[in-house]
């Protein structure tokens, strides 16, 4: 897919089901939203895909963004699921995200399986891998449909936010050290924030 790197904010670039790619005011799409469309927005030099559609078939592409199995997938599903399993579908691709960016840092390790169980300090960097009485929500916790889309569809496309959006958090969380990052967005109850910038 063609990708135009810089991008009005008052457009989106909505890409059809055939592929086609349609630049319109975000107003006009507000007004007509349809279901069956990818939305693709540009700031900057970064681009990321919003509202995902959690309506279509994830099918697996042949050539995938990264190589994984399905041990890996469920990992992934499972920290979707864990972490925003009350959240849009949207905030779901936004976590698998995370996962992804930090497998592509410098800073964390290469595998989703590594960065998901990785401790810095030993203070865990995801807290459902916390145990509690030998256990951790993260391997309690059933996946939804949703939460294995989200995961196999950032798998086969990539990370869909900026790479330097590396950590996130919940809307309630007050005088952590991870509040003082510059905020990227906050989508439902959960916040997605630049690992290395200040607010």
């Amino acid at each position: 897919m063609q990708i135009q790197q810089e991008h009005d904010r008052n457009y989106v670039d909505i890409i059809d089901s055939e592929g086609n790619i349609h630049s319109v005011p975000r107003s006009e799409y507000e007004e007509a939203h349809k279901e069956d469309i990818y939305i693709q927005q540009y700031f900057d030099h970064n681009t990321f895909i919003t509202n995902v559609p959690n309506t279509a078939t994830v099918e697996p592409k042949e050539v995938s963004y990264m190589e994984y199995d399905e041990a890996t997938l469920e990992l992934l599903a499972r920290l979707c699921e864990s972490e925003s399993g009350v959240e849009s579908y949207q905030c779901k691709v936004y976590v698998a995200s995370v996962v992804l960016n930090r497998c592509l840092s410098e800073y964390h390790p290469d595998t989703i399986e590594e960065v998901i169980w990785e401790r810095v300090g030993g203070t865990p960097q995801f807290s459902v891998t916390i145990e509690h009485n030998g256990t951790c929500m993260l391997e309690s916790v059933e996946p939804s449909e949703d939460s294995f889309k989200a995961a196999q569809y950032v798998l086969d496309h990539g990370p869909q936010l900026p790479e330097d959006v590396t950590v996130f958090y919940s809307d309630t969380c007050n005088g952590d050290w991870v509040t003082t990052r510059e905020t990227y967005t906050t989508l439902d109850h959960t916040i997605f924030a630049y690992y290395w910038r200040k607010e």
